[in-house]
């Protein structure tokens, strides 16, 4: 890989830089860093957790001031920066990317970030404003290093107006990380806007509660690209949210094809209020119903069941739904 860096080879489009993948000798990050800023071919960048190296919070900035200058990346993962917790390293390393994203005009359509570097609302906010063009937007909050709950509150208004300004924004996915009522209802805006272009949208361990769950089905009621839906590990939707949500989606335009509901409070209401969507809704071939918690008697979860069972093209991936659902 090292050669094919140097000598820039149009066969190397993707880069991996990570404790299982490439990682350079001590002392040589700045050095890697220019090379990859000179790749003309590579199109897809990883970094994380470069565990088992002498590497130092110098040495990760000197290597992403080389990555700024590169012309071709794509797509962009941003891992775990907490191996320096001690150091605000990926608050500069998202400020050393300015020049990137500004001449990703056009170019660059995907970002990927994790642990702490999510935290960063406003940075995140300016990197976006930089440019229009991504696609898709992926933020994992979840991390046992991380010294505090990812949070986005009213605070990260700037944040979704940042995304909202990407017009060909086709997926956003949050995970772990706490989403605020204000952030809930600019999503609601942009899945109402008939211009939007959102086929994925994933919020799962947000700690989404039944007010957010209603605000967001207002915003699945008007919309017409979504393609795929995860609400998964929200436990503490109440069954108003539930029946708010499948309510909204029955009545919506939009041709849902995956729903995920893993790791949610099930109850007889909600799998009856599921039920009506499913037999009312032909477009959905993927359901995720896996390690959910059971209320009452499970034995109305058998409703979503024949529903499956009258389905013939109906896709499950194994493992994605429990014994509790009896396919008969």
């Amino acid at each position: 890989i090292k050669c094919q860096i140097e000598c820039n080879d149009p066969n190397l489009v993707t880069l991996k830089i990570g404790a299982n993948e490439y990682s350079p000798y001590d002392g040589e990050w700045g050095r890697l860093g220019i090379q990859i800023g000179k790749h003309t071919h590579l199109k897809e960048f990883s970094f994380s957790k470069p565990y088992g190296t002498g590497m130092e919070a110098v040495d990760i900035v000197q290597l992403f001031r080389g990555v700024a200058k590169n012309t071709s990346i794509r797509k962009l993962v941003l891992g775990d920066f907490e191996y320096f917790y001690d150091e605000d390293v990926d608050c500069q390393i998202l400020e050393h990317l300015m020049p990137f994203f500004r001449a990703g005009q056009g170019r660059f359509e995907h970002l990927e970030i994790w642990g702490q570097m999510t935290a960063h609302r406003s940075v995140l906010a300016t990197a976006l404003r930089e440019f229009d063009s991504l696609k898709v937007f992926v933020a994992h909050g979840n991390n046992y290093r991380c010294h505090r709950r990812v949070s986005y509150g009213d605070e990260a208004r700037g944040l979704m107006k940042a995304l909202v300004g990407h017009h060909d924004l086709n997926q956003i996915v949050l995970k772990g990380i706490k989403i605020g009522r204000e952030f809930y209802a600019s999503l609601a805006n942009l899945l109402r806007d008939p211009k939007s272009r959102l086929a994925v949208l994933h919020l799962e361990q947000n700690d989404m509660r039944g007010e957010d769950a209603t605000t967001l089905a207002s915003g699945l009621a008007k919309n017409t690209s979504l393609k795929s839906l995860s609400i998964s590990f929200n436990p503490h939707i109440h069954i108003a949210g539930w029946r708010c949500i499948f309510s909204k989606l029955q009545a919506s335009k939009c041709m849902l094809e995956e729903l995920n509901l893993n790791g949610i409070l099930f109850s007889p209401g909600i799998a009856r209020s599921l039920s009506a969507l499913l037999t009312d809704t032909n477009s959905i071939r993927m359901l995720g119903l896996s390690r959910m918690k059971y209320v009452q008697d499970t034995s109305t979860v058998v409703l979503v069941g024949s529903w499956i069972c009258t389905h013939v093209g109906i896709f499950l991936r194994e493992y994605q739904y429990d014994s509790h659902i009896k396919l008969f």
